[in-house]
């Protein structure tokens, strides 16, 4: 035993099966990370393309379907799965993603007919990393805000994306953030 405990023949192909097994689980969490965060943006950017076009439409014609029907159809329009069929989608709607690449439905679009608000919620989705299980959960929100009531006849359209993160809910940042983008709002159209 003491003859095997002072060689070092073999040691670096050890440590190098031993490094090569790190470096390619960083590589494999690096490109899932990518993937996830890719697609979340994607999600996120139709997401707000859609609430904007239901609540425009809401403004103009107050029919909540037709409203949810603009939004469905400017977020098929701007989500595009097909640039990512390498990311595998798992979940309840999974096998009829691959066969019709939209996972909002009108239900995920919510119009409150009192205030003019619409959320846009399109379903939640499990990324499927490279040999690996569930990687992440990719979720997006996004709300706009129709005009109701009486509306004057303005050449000018103003459109606000604010964020509604969970970063946002600490303390009274919410309601700066509303209370600031409706003074803006106000002192853009009373110019």
């Amino acid at each position: 035993m003491e003859r095997f405990a002072g060689r070092q023949e073999g040691t670096i192909a050890i440590l190098s099966a031993l490094g090569l097994g790190t470096m390619f689980t960083a590589a494999n969490l690096m490109i899932n990370s990518g993937q996830a965060y890719n697609m979340q943006a994607r999600m996120q950017a139709s997401a707000d393309t859609a609430a904007l076009a239901a609540a425009v439409n809401y403004s103009a014609h107050r029919n909540v379907q037709t409203a949810k029907q603009a939004g469905l159809k400017y977020y098929a329009a701007n989500m595009n799965f097909a640039a990512y069929r390498d990311v595998m989608l798992s979940g309840s709607n999974a096998k009829a993603m691959r066969a019709q690449p939209l996972p909002l439905t009108a239900s995920g679009i919510v119009i409150d007919e009192a205030t003019g608000e619409v959320t846009v919620t399109p379903g939640s989705q499990d990324v499927k990393g490279l040999k690996s299980n569930s990687f992440m959960t990719v979720n997006v929100r996004s709300k706009a805000t129709a005009a109701i009531g009486e509306v004057s006849q303005s050449p000018l359209e103003v459109s606000l994306v604010l964020d509604v993160t969970q970063s946002m809910a600490a303390g009274q940042k919410m309601k700066g953030l509303k209370d600031s983008a409706t003074t803006l709002v106000n002192t853009i159209l009373d110019s």
